[in-house]
């Protein structure tokens, strides 16, 4: 009787020896098939088909397709589910998986390695909101990224090796910049990136020229239908254009404004209008550069039919000058005021 038992107890011995040696060993298993969803700049998550009398799942994860540079988090991973959602990764960048199953009786194979590759980061959405002769005004998308922030770069130079201004830390729930000080009508260059830990996306880069001057205009004649215009030239204008109306708040509406574009010269003969009426007109200096030209001044005022300009009187100083009158002091005084647009009085308005 203890002879059967010995006998028994060993046979149990070799058993459970032999099953626990078979655990050690690959088994032929069916393997799951792996696919990838959700994939982000810094993360994914991987799924695969649930295989019968599975104990778990061993999921490794590896830099290059020879799994010799694994993630640490992801070298050994015992997963019971069928998905796993993988993240602190590097955007734009290939990474392989693979998968095996824990069976009651021993291992399967690896599956082969299944590449999946981050998305690349999106660069910040920026548009110029605002540009004039020495400033500019940006626009952009907040990111929602946890504690992104931003870093703009401005420069003369298009590969920045002359940077100007930076600004490395703006917080992410600020989407407006205004950058002053700037040299009038020249180019600039502007790059925006958004720092997400320990990674940023890619620039966006702008490309602006400041503004041209508006140009200074005075009215040097007033006829019966006509009327000259003279201004001072402005540097780099290529040429300007002038607007005439008959109503300042019509200048929108090309159907009822005269437009006079380009003028080459400094100054402008308007002729054909209508005696003892009153004419607007407004000038803009152009540059060859897009989006470089002068706004519009600010609409001026003509009538024709009286022309203060060719009363002469001896003049001996001028007093009270005020943006619609002055006071002329010739033996008594007068008042002159500006009520026909312009005056021959030696400033440009």
């Amino acid at each position: 009787m203890s002879r059967f038992v010995l006998v028994l107890s060993l046979c149990s011995v070799i058993f459970w020896s032999c099953l626990s040696c078979s655990k050690e060993k690959n088994v032929n298993a069916t393997l799951p098939e792996l696919s990838v969803t959700a994939v982000d700049t810094s993360s994914f998550e991987l799924t695969w088909n649930l295989v019968k009398d599975v104990n778990a799942y061993i999921l490794s994860i590896a830099q290059d397709e020879r799994f010799e540079q694994p993630l640490p988090e992801y070298e050994y991973n015992s997963v019971l589910k069928n998905k796993v959602k993988v993240g602190g990764l590097l955007s734009d960048k290939d990474y392989y998986c693979r998968l095996k199953v824990d069976t009651y009786y021993g291992f399967s194979d690896y599956t082969p390695p299944f590449r999946v590759r981050t998305n690349k980061p999106q660069s910040p959405k920026v548009y110029m909101d605002y540009l004039s002769t020495d400033s500019v005004t940006f626009r952009w998308q907040s990111d929602k990224y946890p504690g992104a922030y931003y870093q703009v770069n401005l420069s003369d130079k298009k590969d920045f090796s002359n940077t100007l201004k930076n600004y490395d830390r703006i917080p992410s729930k600020d989407t407006v910049l205004t950058i002053r000080s700037l040299e009038r009508h020249k180019g600039y260059y502007a790059r925006f990136r958004s720092v997400r830990g320990n990674g940023y996306t890619y620039y966006t880069v702008i490309d602006f020229r400041t503004k041209l001057t508006v140009p200074k205009i005075k009215i040097t004649q007033i006829l019966d239908e006509s009327f000259n215009l003279e201004w001072l030239q402005v540097p780099d204008a290529r040429s300007y254009s002038l607007q005439i109306s008959e109503d300042p708040k019509v200048f929108e509406k090309p159907y009822l404004v005269l437009g006079i574009n380009p003028l080459y010269s400094t100054r402008y003969d308007v002729t054909g209008l209508k005696k003892d009426k009153i004419y607007y007109f407004r000038i803009a200096s152009n540059s060859t550069y897009p989006g470089a030209s002068s706004v519009y001044s600010a609409p001026r005022k003509a009538v024709t039919g009286s022309d203060i300009l060719t009363k002469k009187i001896n003049v001996t100083s001028v007093e009270n000058v005020t943006p619609v009158s002055f006071r002329l002091n010739w033996g008594g005084s007068i008042l002159c005021k500006l009520l026909h647009g312009g005056c021959r009085y030696e400033e440009y308005l």
